[in-house]
C-alpha cells in the first residue's frame, strides 16, 4: 500500500516534471523559432549589406580613380601655372615693348596728321591769299587785257564816257558803245556772290541813258569764281547782261568786231546774224566748258597730290619732293607785239595727234564732267 502511494506521488512528481519540462520545451522551441527568424532576417540583412558593400567597394574604386585623375590634372595645372609664371616676365616685357611701339606709332601718326593738317591749312591760306590778290587786281587786269586786245585788233577803247556813270571799260564797234564792267567778290565768302551779281545787273542800267550804248552788257568776273556762279545770262527786258570770265573776253570782242564789216547792222542777212550768234554762243560755251574742265582737273590733281602725301612712304616722298624742286615748267610767254596764229596752233595740234598712237592714247571725241 505504501509502495502504491509512493509510486503515485512519484508519478505525480514525474507528471509535474513532465509538464514543467514540456512547458520549458515549448518556451525553448518558441525561443528557437524566434532565433531562427532573427537569423533569417540577419541573413537577409547580411546579404543586403554584402551587396551594399560591393557597391561601395566599386564606388570607392571609381572615386580612387577620380582622385588619381584630379591629382594628375592638378599636377598638370601646377606645371602650367609654373611655366606661365616663368613666362610672365617675358610676356610682360613684350607687352610693354609693343605698347611702347604702339605709343610711338600713335605719336608719329598724330604728328604726321598735324603736319598734314597744318600743310593743308597753309595751302588753303595761300590759295585764299592768291585768290584775294587776284580779285584785288582783277579790275586793273581786265582793263589792261581789253586795252591790249583793242591795240592788237584796231578797236577803239573809250577813255571818256559820254553818259552818266562811267563803266570800268567800254569799247566802240560799229558806232556802238559796248560795256565791260569788272566785278569781283568783296571777301572770300562766295555765298552772297550771286546776289551781288544780280544787284549789279540791275545797277548797270545807268549806262543805257546814252543812245549809242549797246543793250548787251558784260560783267567780267575772276576765273576762280566761275564755279560759284549759278546764272550767266540776265534778260532784264530792255537789256541783257552776260556774266563772263577774263578767258572769254577775246573771242567775244573779236566776234563783235565782225559787225564792222557791215555799214549798218540792219544790212546783216538773217543767216549772217544766225552765224554770228552761233559763233558767239559757241565761244561762250567753249570758254565755260574749258573753265569747267580745268576746274575738274585742278580738283583731281589736288586730290592726287594729297593722296601721294598721305600714302607714299616718307623716304620715297622726300625723293619725290627733291625731284619736284628740281623741275621747272616754262610755258610760252605772251608777247605784246606777237600775234598767236591759228595756223600755228592747228599745226601743233596735228603734231600732237600724230604722237597719240605712239603713247597708246586714244583721241577723245568728247569729255563728260560729272556735276
Amino acid at each position: 500500500m505504501k509502495q502504491c502511494l509512493a509510486a503515485r506521488e512519484e508519478l505525480g512528481q514525474l507528471r509535474e516534471t513532465y509538464l514543467t519540462t514540456s512547458k520549458i520545451n515549448g518556451e525553448v522551441t518558441h525561443q528557437l523559432q524566434l532565433k531562427i527568424q532573427q537569423m533569417a532576417s540577419l541573413s537577409t540583412q547580411f546579404s543586403e549589406q554584402k551587396d551594399l558593400n560591393g557597391k561601395l567597394d566599386q564606388k570607392c574604386i571609381f572615386l580612387e580613380k577620380e582622385v588619381r585623375r584630379l591629382e594628375n590634372e592638378r599636377a598638370d595645372f601646377t606645371r602650367k601655372i609654373s611655366a606661365f609664371e616663368q613666362q610672365e616676365p617675358i610676356r610682360r616685357h613684350e607687352h610693354d615693348k609693343r605698347m611702347a611701339q604702339a605709343a610711338a606709332m600713335e605719336q608719329s601718326f598724330e604728328r604726321q596728321k598735324n603736319e598734314l593738317i597744318a600743310k593743308e591749312e597753309e595751302e588753303s591760306r595761300q590759295r585764299l591769299t592768291q585768290m584775294k590778290a587776284q580779285w584785288k587786281t582783277h579790275e586793273e587786269g581786265v582793263k589792261n587785257f581789253i586795252k591790249n586786245l583793242c591795240d592788237r585788233n584796231i578797236i577803239e577803247y573809250i577813255n571818256e564816257w559820254p553818259g552818266k556813270g562811267k563803266p570800268d571799260n567800254a569799247i566802240k564797234i560799229c558806232d556802238e558803245l559796248i560795256v565791260f564792267d569788272a566785278k569781283s567778290p568783296a571777301t572770300d565768302d562766295l555765298s552772297n556772290f550771286n546776289t551781288y551779281l544780280k544787284t549789279q545787273t540791275e545797277s548797270v542800267s545807268k549806262y543805257l541813258t546814252h543812245d549809242t550804248v549797246r543793250k548787251d552788257i558784260y560783267l567780267v568776273i575772276p576765273t576762280n569764281t566761275f564755279q560759284a556762279v549759278k546764272k550767266f545770262v540776265y534778260n532784264l527786258g530792255g537789256y541783257t547782261v552776260y556774266i563772263v570770265t577774263l578767258d572769254a573776253l577775246e573771242p567775244i570782242i573779236l566776234s563783235l568786231k565782225r559787225i564792222e564789216e557791215y555799214e549798218f547792222a540792219e544790212q546783216l542777212k538773217p543767216e549772217d546774224r544766225q552765224n554770228i550768234c552761233r559763233v558767239i554762243g559757241g565761244l561762250l560755251n567753249a570758254s565755260k566748258r574749258r573753265i569747267q574742265v580745268d576746274h575738274f582737273f585742278n580738283a583731281k590733281m589736288l586730290e592726287l597730290i594729297g593722296l601721294a602725301e598721305r600714302e607714299l612712304p616718307e623716304t620715297i616722298f622726300q625723293e619725290v619732293n627733291q625731284v619736284d624742286k628740281a623741275l621747272m615748267l616754262n610755258p610760252p610767254v605772251d608777247k605784246r607785239a606777237k600775234v598767236i596764229q591759228a595756223d600755228e596752233l592747228r599745226k601743233r595740234q596735228s603734231l600732237l595727234e600724230g604722237h597719240l598712237p605712239q603713247v597708246r592714247i586714244e583721241k577723245a571725241v568728247s569729255i563728260e564732267i560729272e556735276s
